[in-house]
């Protein structure tokens, strides 16, 4: 005849009853619970301990007794450690640091998808460098000319390939020369020089900023304040 767990204790330890007390007592220990007897036995003991009148003796009963691990969970052991609401108070602080952290990733997240409201002008960068912003360049983007298949340049022609570009710009300047007869009369402004040497926009000043010398400026600053110390 084959036993099974449940068989077995029924007929040699005591039946069922005696199963069920079993498992109740396991379950309790698993939950961290103490049983009735237990509490019993440690109210005994807190009741005599508390009863010593030298306080030194009573600590080193209590720090002796609690060592053992049966008695860890007892309240004296717990008021022995100052009680479980300090645990409480950490838990809660590390909680607002966590939904700290977590709102300031949420406001930066917003700011990278462009949630972040800009109160500065449009032309923040002329207020600022004093330049303004320079709408039409005289000189466009470079286009990028690494490539496999040939390209036909632009610009030049006839004149230009065989060596007389002089005098094709000698033509222009002549056209340029009779046409500017009659705006200069009127009042107008010449047109631009046929030269291609002749670039105005390039002639115009770049602003240089110049970064102030702050160890020159602390040293001056440490002699003056040596002067006036009181000796």
């Amino acid at each position: 005849m084959t036993f099974t767990r449940r068989k077995f204790n029924r007929k040699f330890r005591g039946g069922k009853k005696k199963t069920i007390r079993r498992k109740r007592k396991t379950r309790r220990k698993r939950r961290g619970g103490a049983t009735q007897k237990q509490i019993a036995a440690w109210a005994e003991k807190a009741n005599k301990v508390m009863a010593i009148d030298d306080e030194e003796i009573r600590r080193k009963i209590i720090n002796s007794w609690c060592m053992d691990m049966d008695n860890i969970e007892a309240p004296l052991c717990k008021m022995k450690r100052g009680g479980g609401r300090r645990k409480s108070k950490r838990k809660k602080s590390k909680r607002k640091k966590r939904r700290k952290k977590k709102t300031k990733k949420r406001k930066r997240r917003r700011r990278q998808r462009g949630g972040y409201k800009c109160d500065y002008p449009s032309n923040v960068g002329e207020i600022f460098t004093g330049i303004k912003l320079n709408k039409n360049p005289y000189l466009p983007d470079p286009i990028n000319s690494n490539s496999n298949i040939k390209q036909r340049q632009k610009g030049g022609g006839f004149m230009d390939n065989f060596g007389m570009g002089d005098a094709l710009l000698g033509w222009y300047k002549g056209t340029n020369a009779v046409s500017n007869v009659p705006i200069r009369y009127k009042g107008g402004k010449n047109l631009m020089d046929a030269n291609p040497m002749h670039q105005p926009g390039l002639l115009n000043k770049i602003p240089v900023h110049k970064t102030a010398n702050v160890p020159k400026f602390y040293n001056t600053a440490s002699d003056e304040a040596v002067k006036n110390t009181i000796s």
